[in-house]
Protein backbone atom coordinates (compact mmCIF):
# COMPACT_ATOMS: atom_id res chain seq x y z
CA UNK A 1 0.00 0.00 0.00
CA UNK A 2 1.15 3.49 -0.43
CA UNK A 3 1.01 4.68 2.64
CA UNK A 4 3.63 2.24 4.12
CA UNK A 5 5.96 2.87 1.76
CA UNK A 6 5.89 6.39 2.08
CA UNK A 7 6.14 5.82 6.49
CA UNK A 8 9.08 3.85 5.15
CA UNK A 9 10.46 6.55 3.05
CA UNK A 10 10.43 8.78 6.19
CA UNK A 11 11.93 6.34 8.65
CA UNK A 12 15.05 6.64 5.66
CA UNK A 13 14.87 9.81 5.57
CA UNK A 14 15.04 10.22 9.34
CA UNK A 15 18.24 8.04 9.66
CA UNK A 16 20.13 9.29 6.69
CA UNK A 17 19.80 12.96 8.60
CA UNK A 18 20.35 11.39 11.81
CA UNK A 19 23.50 9.94 10.22
CA UNK A 20 24.75 13.01 8.59
CA UNK A 21 24.07 15.03 11.33
CA UNK A 22 26.37 12.37 13.89
CA UNK A 23 29.16 12.96 11.68
CA UNK A 24 29.01 16.68 11.13
CA UNK A 25 28.67 16.67 15.24
CA UNK A 26 25.55 18.96 14.73
CA UNK A 27 22.79 19.28 16.96
CA UNK A 28 21.57 15.72 17.23
CA UNK A 29 17.39 17.56 17.47
CA UNK A 30 18.24 18.67 13.49
CA UNK A 31 16.63 15.41 12.46
CA UNK A 32 14.01 15.44 14.46
CA UNK A 33 12.77 18.68 12.88
CA UNK A 34 14.02 17.63 9.05
CA UNK A 35 11.54 14.64 10.16
CA UNK A 36 8.38 17.21 11.52
CA UNK A 37 8.55 19.36 8.20
CA UNK A 38 8.43 16.37 5.75
CA UNK A 39 5.60 14.88 7.79
CA UNK A 40 3.53 17.64 8.05
CA UNK A 41 4.15 18.49 4.51
CA UNK A 42 2.74 15.08 3.70
CA UNK A 43 -0.09 15.50 5.78
CA UNK A 44 -1.00 18.49 4.55
CA UNK A 45 -0.50 16.77 1.33
CA UNK A 46 -4.08 15.93 0.92
CA UNK A 47 -7.70 15.54 2.59
CA UNK A 48 -7.15 12.11 3.87
CA UNK A 49 -3.52 12.40 5.64
CA UNK A 50 -4.89 15.34 6.91
CA UNK A 51 -7.96 14.03 8.72
CA UNK A 52 -5.86 11.06 10.18
CA UNK A 53 -3.46 13.28 11.40
CA UNK A 54 -6.35 15.71 13.34
CA UNK A 55 -7.77 12.58 14.88
CA UNK A 56 -4.64 11.18 16.17
CA UNK A 57 -5.05 14.29 18.72
CA UNK A 58 -8.64 14.39 19.51
CA UNK A 59 -10.04 13.09 22.76
CA UNK A 60 -12.45 9.89 23.15
CA UNK A 61 -16.29 11.66 22.63
CA UNK A 62 -17.25 8.29 25.55
CA UNK A 63 -16.19 7.60 29.33
CA UNK A 64 -15.49 3.87 27.97
CA UNK A 65 -13.06 5.36 25.10
CA UNK A 66 -11.48 8.18 27.86
CA UNK A 67 -10.81 5.42 30.89
CA UNK A 68 -9.25 2.97 27.84
CA UNK A 69 -7.42 5.57 26.70
CA UNK A 70 -5.52 6.54 30.76
CA UNK A 71 -5.88 2.79 31.82
CA UNK A 72 -3.47 2.35 28.52
CA UNK A 73 -1.46 5.24 29.79
CA UNK A 74 -0.92 4.44 33.17
CA UNK A 75 -0.30 0.63 32.42
CA UNK A 76 2.06 1.67 29.28
CA UNK A 77 3.76 4.61 31.53
CA UNK A 78 4.49 2.05 34.59
CA UNK A 79 5.42 -1.41 32.61
CA UNK A 80 7.86 1.63 31.09
CA UNK A 81 9.31 2.45 34.55
CA UNK A 82 9.24 -2.04 35.54
CA UNK A 83 11.31 -2.66 32.15
CA UNK A 84 13.95 0.11 32.91
CA UNK A 85 14.28 -1.41 36.67
CA UNK A 86 14.79 -4.68 35.35
CA UNK A 87 17.41 -3.94 32.61
CA UNK A 88 19.20 -1.71 34.67
CA UNK A 89 19.05 -3.86 37.70
CA UNK A 90 19.35 -7.67 36.81
CA UNK A 91 21.05 -7.30 32.87
CA UNK A 92 23.58 -5.11 33.73
CA UNK A 93 23.87 -3.18 30.79
CA UNK A 94 26.65 -0.86 30.69
CA UNK A 95 26.98 2.66 31.82
CA UNK A 96 27.39 5.90 30.10
CA UNK A 97 27.67 8.79 32.26
CA UNK A 98 29.52 11.78 30.50
CA UNK A 99 27.09 11.40 27.34
CA UNK A 100 24.26 11.57 28.97
CA UNK A 101 22.35 14.44 27.61
CA UNK A 102 20.17 14.91 30.97
CA UNK A 103 23.46 14.59 33.21
CA UNK A 104 23.19 18.85 33.75
CA UNK A 105 20.29 18.73 35.57
CA UNK A 106 20.67 15.93 38.41
CA UNK A 107 23.20 18.70 39.51
CA UNK A 108 20.80 21.62 39.59
CA UNK A 109 18.42 22.84 42.69
CA UNK A 110 14.98 21.05 43.71
CA UNK A 111 12.84 23.72 42.38
CA UNK A 112 14.91 23.90 38.95
CA UNK A 113 14.53 19.91 38.53
CA UNK A 114 10.25 20.32 38.91
CA UNK A 115 10.57 22.91 36.44
CA UNK A 116 12.87 21.30 34.05
CA UNK A 117 9.91 18.12 34.41
CA UNK A 118 7.36 20.00 34.43
CA UNK A 119 7.99 22.73 31.30
CA UNK A 120 11.11 21.37 29.41
CA UNK A 121 10.48 17.39 29.39
CA UNK A 122 6.93 17.48 27.74
CA UNK A 123 8.58 19.24 24.67
CA UNK A 124 10.87 17.01 24.36
CA UNK A 125 8.40 13.74 24.94
CA UNK A 126 6.04 15.72 22.41
CA UNK A 127 8.55 15.62 19.79
CA UNK A 128 10.06 12.26 19.92
CA UNK A 129 6.22 11.12 20.16
CA UNK A 130 5.29 13.47 16.97
CA UNK A 131 8.63 11.72 14.94
CA UNK A 132 8.63 8.27 16.56
CA UNK A 133 4.57 7.38 16.60
CA UNK A 134 2.96 9.74 14.53
CA UNK A 135 4.69 10.28 11.82
CA UNK A 136 6.41 6.68 11.45
CA UNK A 137 3.54 4.21 12.05
CA UNK A 138 0.62 6.55 11.90
CA UNK A 139 1.69 7.81 7.90
CA UNK A 140 0.66 4.48 7.22
CA UNK A 141 -2.17 3.43 9.78
CA UNK A 142 -5.15 3.48 7.51
CA UNK A 143 -8.14 1.10 7.46
CA UNK A 144 -6.37 -1.34 4.99
CA UNK A 145 -3.19 -2.04 7.09
CA UNK A 146 -2.74 -5.15 7.86
CA UNK A 147 -1.30 -6.97 11.42
CA UNK A 148 1.61 -7.90 9.81
CA UNK A 149 2.28 -4.11 8.28
CA UNK A 150 1.37 -2.53 11.50
CA UNK A 151 3.37 -4.79 13.71
CA UNK A 152 6.50 -4.19 10.96
CA UNK A 153 6.38 -0.35 11.46
CA UNK A 154 5.83 -0.54 15.12
CA UNK A 155 9.28 -2.71 15.30
CA UNK A 156 10.71 -0.34 12.72
CA UNK A 157 10.02 3.01 14.42
CA UNK A 158 11.15 1.22 17.71
CA UNK A 159 14.51 0.09 16.51
CA UNK A 160 15.14 3.40 14.94
CA UNK A 161 13.76 5.17 18.07
CA UNK A 162 16.65 2.93 19.93
CA UNK A 163 19.21 3.74 17.57
CA UNK A 164 18.53 7.81 18.12
CA UNK A 165 19.71 7.02 21.80
CA UNK A 166 22.44 5.24 20.75
CA UNK A 167 26.14 5.79 21.20
CA UNK A 168 29.34 4.24 21.74
CA UNK A 169 29.16 4.44 25.65
CA UNK A 170 25.14 4.45 25.68
CA UNK A 171 24.60 0.50 24.00
CA UNK A 172 22.71 -0.42 27.02
CA UNK A 173 20.15 2.58 26.81
CA UNK A 174 19.80 2.23 23.16
CA UNK A 175 18.77 -1.43 23.82
CA UNK A 176 16.14 -0.02 26.63
CA UNK A 177 14.96 2.66 23.91
CA UNK A 178 14.12 0.31 21.48
CA UNK A 179 11.79 -2.03 24.15
CA UNK A 180 10.27 1.78 25.40
CA UNK A 181 9.81 2.42 22.05
CA UNK A 182 7.78 -0.78 21.10
CA UNK A 183 5.87 -0.24 24.33
CA UNK A 184 4.41 3.34 23.32
CA UNK A 185 4.08 2.30 19.45
CA UNK A 186 1.69 -0.41 20.73
CA UNK A 187 -0.21 1.90 23.07
CA UNK A 188 -0.83 4.53 19.92
CA UNK A 189 -2.06 1.50 17.60
CA UNK A 190 -4.34 0.40 19.87
CA UNK A 191 -5.47 3.80 20.74
CA UNK A 192 -5.12 5.49 17.98
CA UNK A 193 -4.23 8.77 20.37
CA UNK A 194 -0.84 10.49 20.64
CA UNK A 195 -1.82 11.53 24.19
CA UNK A 196 -1.77 8.13 25.43
CA UNK A 197 2.42 7.32 24.44
CA UNK A 198 2.75 10.94 24.78
CA UNK A 199 1.42 11.10 29.00
CA UNK A 200 2.89 7.08 29.00
CA UNK A 201 6.39 8.36 28.28
CA UNK A 202 6.15 11.71 30.18
CA UNK A 203 5.14 9.35 33.26
CA UNK A 204 7.72 6.54 32.74
CA UNK A 205 10.34 9.36 32.15
CA UNK A 206 9.36 11.98 35.23
CA UNK A 207 9.01 9.02 37.48
CA UNK A 208 12.88 7.37 36.10
CA UNK A 209 14.05 11.13 36.58
CA UNK A 210 12.54 11.61 39.85
CA UNK A 211 13.93 9.12 41.19
CA UNK A 212 17.15 9.40 40.24
CA UNK A 213 17.44 12.69 40.96
CA UNK A 214 16.23 12.39 44.60
CA UNK A 215 19.05 9.20 45.02
CA UNK A 216 22.14 11.52 43.35
CA UNK A 217 21.26 14.68 45.17
CA UNK A 218 19.99 14.27 48.95
CA UNK A 219 22.26 10.97 49.34
CA UNK A 220 25.27 12.99 47.18
CA UNK A 221 25.79 9.21 45.85
CA UNK A 222 25.81 9.47 42.18
CA UNK A 223 23.61 6.67 40.94
CA UNK A 224 25.17 4.64 38.33
CA UNK A 225 21.76 4.46 36.72
CA UNK A 226 21.61 7.91 35.93
CA UNK A 227 23.23 7.28 32.68
CA UNK A 228 20.28 5.64 31.22
CA UNK A 229 17.83 7.48 31.83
Amino acid sequence: MPELWVAIGVVAAYQIASSFVRWLKWNQFIPYFIVLILSLLIYISSTEFLDRFVRYFMAPVDVAGFLFQVGTTFIAGLVGVLIFVFISKVLRLRHYRDYNPYQRFFEIKPLQFFFFVIFYMPIIVMVEELVFRVTMIGLAHSDEITFLEEAFLIILSAIVFGLAHWSKESQGHAVYATIAGLIWGVSFTITGSVWVPFFAHFLHNALAMSLVYVRHHFTNQPDEDESRV
